[in-house]
């Protein structure tokens, strides 16, 4: 049995599994739908903004940087190109490993082409700079050229030529190279316009320009071209085409994204850096999963926007293509059929990756050059000052010692936070001591007063005021103790001038944020500094260390939440060398929101930077080939149908096979999932698992199914088995019942028997071989159970030639009494239709008496505890039987009870045969012969039954003469009938000899 489960097992496991694993190989768009959102599923899970690369820095322009912008350069958005220059100089000269501007420059400067070509120069001073390219699907509306153009000059070199197009962009002119009167040399030629008049409108306007005053002069042909001299034009989408389009090597196809369109920044500023392609199509479903790492347009392969930070940042690691896969140095990416790779997201907002704001670099800036400018001014002043007072022998000590006290403080103003108010003091002094060296004294008395003053207003005994009170609402937060309070309060007091504050406030700075970043940050240690830090702020220092994002954002941080410092990962201006710093728009008009796995709205700029991060580190999504799916599938399905199986060997219960092969299903496939999580989250393995489960779960339900149906099966087999030794209805009632397979099993219930024998039999078996007759036998009973089965009835045994039969049990008939008629009328009818071959065969005529009686009887169980039939016992059995045999001296082949007659009487026709005492019983019963059904309105039958009945009647009242001249006239119009030939015999014997007075009418037999 063991072995027959396993094969069913393996061979249910193999046909779903073959189809689970044709569909997971074939990857139908409807299920990639389900893989997707498993996908969703792991991404989010995994999503650690621990395991991000802290190289990678967004730089926001923010709504807060515009309006800080706004406020303080009185320059809206979109700002100036010198703003994006002096940030990338900024950058580059601190040492920045690439900066990635995640804008198009599509569109001129509002201050004209001399801001582009400034941010052009700044780019092209350094190799590590990307600027974003935009590929489309639609195609920019371009007016065609016109044919007039102004010849410019020869070019013996057309790559001298190329470099000078660009110059004539900037002034919306037009430029065609024609050919030269060498191979290589080129004629440059300049317009576009449609009129001549227009052209000399913008030559014009040209000459104007100091650089291209000469040129104009110069130009001495205009003319209109023709159609195959216009349709050479060069433009700077294509200059700039050929600028980003990288140049590989090795060889095979290579699968990528197809574009149709480009659409180019400004020429100075795409020339002057890398471009990096900043479109990416999302999934059908809207969801941002796979990055493109490269592009083609006109059969050229462009890089991505991460791409191409990545290759500046590294430029040793060069892309190559090998055997039609993309590499990066040693790295292969991973891509998919569509050229895609899966993006590792590490997590969305503040916490992943070290972000600062546009105007903080703007600020620094702008305070370098506000302290080169001081500085410069300073030192001018201090040799007015000395040139000034050198001759001045007269001066006394005192105003030697104020002239080094006001340089001190001159100094100490180098690092004051109003830079703007010192430059205002000493252009004051440089007047003053001009004027009258005399006068210089009491300017210098009067600047030493305003020092100290200056020192007390800007010094820290405001910030010692303002500690204590912070301190006083601190004191509830931390419990922390009074005296310790109190100490910090003194401490607090004590410092009293700049110098000193400036100096401890560093330290505390320092030693605040280490605390704040450690793992168990010690609340009073935090306190004691955060004390110190509010210090500093008081003080209302502007030094450029202090100038910066961790400042403020150590005002915004709340002390219980010490771990807030390391999970913002915020950085100081100055930390940049090694960093790739990545420019995007996150203002609220521009933002760039994808819905991605772990954020349903995410900037774009952070799904590029993730994947900037997947390509720094090798750290990709790989999804699992298709025939690894496939192969997934066939053994899942093989494991979960064998299992199946296996537990139906172990139980025969349908409802436990159920139970624990849907539990050890649900095991299977969360075992599987959570084995599909871990690949993903450890070793960026994307292993399918919609398909493999859902095909597993099949095979699983398929397998139950093909058990259940092979269990019903065998009980069919066993029930048809023992329904041919035994009543079929009976079997079923075991198989649903098997308590009843025990002798207390029994019932007293309504039900009708039937007994049947042939007639003759011994004579029969005596003229029959052994083989002829068991023939004969079993066509005949063959026939006759059909018959009885067929009607709802039970055959209860086999006797020789004899059927015992019931109606009513062991299930309730409430029709048990017309079903036994319906089926013995039938008996007889189907005995006669079978009388002509069974005469032919077997030289017989097959004739059978049939008894049928309705009453109370014992159904169960019978025998002993080693054997037992279920049968009937009780007299309405014995009726029957004796029934059967009484048909004999009247002649009849179906005789019923009383108790069947008065259930039937309205639905069969019958007639009354005797008044009957059976062979054994003192009691009476009438007995009838069962003649037809009423719903056959058979004439004779019926004209039979109610003559015949009238003619008993009369014998009954001892009218004997009377009614043997009627059963006479039925003998002679009915062919012979059998019970009026016995009530012929009688009528006479009565007239001879009258029986007594108190006849009943009962006939008693002498045999059974």
């Amino acid at each position: 049995m063991f072995k027959d489960k396993l094969r069913f097992g393996l061979i249910v496991g193999a046909i779903v599994g073959i189809v689970g694993a044709f569909f997971s190989y074939c990857r139908p768009n409807v299920m990639e739908v389900y893989e997707a959102v498993s996908y969703d599923a792991r991404a989010d899970w995994s999503a650690d903004p621990d395991r991000a690369d802290p190289r990678i820095v967004l730089v926001d322009i923010s709504d807060m940087d515009i309006d800080w912008m706004d406020n303080k350069t009185n320059a809206p958005w979109p700002w100036p190109r010198a703003f994006h220059a002096g940030v990338t100089k900024y950058l580059m000269e601190h040492g920045a490993a690439a900066v990635i501007f995640d804008l198009v420059f599509q569109d001129r400067s509002n201050l004209g082409p001399e801001d582009d070509e400034l941010f052009g120069k700044a780019l092209a001073q350094s190799k590590h700079t990307v600027v974003g390219l935009n590929l489309s699907e639609n195609e920019a509306k371009h007016r065609p050229p016109g044919p007039y153009a102004a010849r410019i000059g020869d070019f013996a070199d057309c790559t001298a030529a190329k470099k000078q197009v660009i110059r004539y962009y900037r002034y919306k002119f037009r430029t065609f190279l024609l050919p030269g009167k060498t191979k290589k040399g080129c004629v440059l030629w300049i317009g576009g316009e449609e009129t001549l008049s227009e052209l000399n409108r913008l030559l014009a306007d040209l000459g104007e320009v100091d650089q291209f005053k000469e040129t104009v002069k110069s130009i001495t042909t205009k003319r209109a071209l023709n159609a195959s001299e216009r349709s050479r034009e060069l433009t700077a989408k294509q200059l700039i085409f050929q600028h980003a389009a990288l140049p590989l090597k090795g060889g095979g196809k290579l699968v990528a994204p197809h574009y149709p369109y480009i659409h180019v920044p400004q020429a100075p500023i795409a020339l002057g850096a890398t471009l990096g392609v900043v479109k990416q199509r999302t999934e059908p479903d809207g969801i941002f999963r796979r990055y493109a790492p490269a592009m083609i347009y006109k059969n050229k392969l462009l890089p991505s926007l991460a791409l191409a930070g990545a290759m500046r940042a590294f430029p040793k690691r060069k892309l190559h293509i090998k055997k039609g896969r993309l590499h990066w140095g040693k790295t292969r990416l991973p891509v998919d059929g569509c050229g895609k790779i899966p993006v590792r997201f590490h997590g969305s907002g503040a916490k992943t990756y070290p972000r600062i704001g546009f105007r903080h670099f703007i600020d620094v800036i702008a305070q370098n050059s506000d302290h080169k400018r001081y500085r410069e001014d300073l030192g001018a002043v201090r040799k007015k000052l000395v040139d000034s007072v050198r001759d001045e022998q007269r001066l006394p000590t005192a105003i030697r010692d104020a002239l080094v006290t006001l340089w001190t403080n001159l100094q100490k103003a180098e690092t004051g936070c109003e830079i703007r108010l010192n430059h205002k003091r000493l252009r004051l002094l440089e007047d003053l001591t001009a004027k009258d060296t005399w006068h210089t004294l009491r300017v210098l008395w009067a600047a030493q007063e305003l020092a100290k003053a200056n020192a007390k207003k800007e010094g820290c005994n405001e910030a010692a005021a303002a500690a204590v009170k912070k301190i006083t609402a601190l004191r509830s937060k931390f419990n922390t103790n009074f005296k310790t309070v109190k100490a910090h309060i003194f401490t607090a007091r004590g410092l009293k001038y700049t110098a000193a504050c400036r100096d401890q406030a560093e330290k505390a700075l320092m030693a605040l944020h280490k605390t704040m970043s450690a793992k168990k940050a010690q609340p009073k240690l935090a306190l004691k500094q955060a004390l110190a830090w509010d210090k500093l702020v008081g003080a209302k220092k502007c030094q450029h260390k202090l100038r910066d994002s961790v400042r403020r954002e150590l005002l915004k941080t709340d002390l219980k939440r010490a771990q807030r410092f390391k999970r913002f990962k915020n950085i100081k201006p100055g930390d940049i060398r090694g960093r790739i710093f990545y420019v995007h728009a996150d203002v609220a008009a521009l933002r760039d929101l994808k819905p991605s796995p772990v954020d349903r709205r995410h900037r774009g700029g952070e799904i590029t930077a993730n994947f900037l991060d997947n390509l720094l580190n090798g750290d990709f999504i790989r999804r699992t080939p298709p025939w690894v799916s496939a192969l997934t599938a066939l053994l899942l399905c093989l494991l979960l149908s064998v299992g199946t199986f296996l537990v139906s060997a172990v139980t025969r219960s349908a409802g436990w096979v159920a139970v624990l092969s849907m539990v050890i299903s649900t095991l299977v496939v969360s075992v599987y999932g959570f084995i599909a999580f871990t690949l993903y989250n450890a070793s960026g393995v994307w292993l399918d698992m919609v398909q493999p489960s859902l095909w597993a779960l099949a095979a699983w339900g398929g397998a139950l199914g093909t058990n259940f149906y092979q269990e019903g099966k065998s009980r069919r087999f066993v029930q048809d088995a023992l329904g041919r030794y035994t009543a079929p209805a009976l079997v079923k009632e075991l198989m649903s019942n098997p308590k009843a397979l025990s002798l207390d099993w029994g019932e007293n219930r309504e039900l009708t028997v039937f007994f049947s024998d042939l007639q003759s039999f011994t004579s029969i078996s005596e003229r029959l071989t052994p083989e002829q007759l068991v023939h004969l036998l079993n066509d005949y009973l063959t026939e006759m159970t059909e018959i009885i089965l067929e009607s709802g009835g039970i055959v209860d045994k086999y006797i020789g030639d004899a059927i015992m039969a019931f109606w009513g049990a062991p299930y309730d008939d409430p029709d048990h009494a017309m079903n036994a008629c319906r089926a013995t009328l039938k008996m007889q009818e189907r005995i006669t239709e079978l009388h002509p071959r069974w005469e032919l065969e077997y030289g017989e005529n097959i004739i059978a008496r049939c008894g049928l009686n309705t009453g109370r009887a014992v159904a169960g169980n019978m025998g002993s505890k080693h054997k037992f039939n279920y049968t009937l016992m009780g007299d309405t059995v014995n009726l029957a039987s004796r029934f059967e045999g009484a048909n004999k001296p009247y002649e009849t082949l179906k005789m019923i009870g009383e108790g069947t007659y008065k259930v039937v009487k309205d639905q069969v026709v019958t007639r009354e045969l005797d008044f009957l005492a059976v062979k054994g019983k003192e009691r009476p019963v009438r007995v009838y012969e069962l003649m037809c059904l009423v719903e056959d309105n058979d004439e004779h039958c019926i004209e039979l039954a109610e003559r015949f009945n009238q003619a008993l009647d009369i014998y009954r009242q001892t009218k004997f003469e009377e009614a043997l001249a009627l059963f006479l006239k039925i003998i002679d119009d009915y062919e012979g009938d059998g019970p009026s030939k016995l009530y012929v015999g009688r009528c006479r014997e009565y007239i001879r000899n009258p029986p007594p007075l108190d006849w009943d009418g009962v006939y008693r037999m002498k045999t059974k």
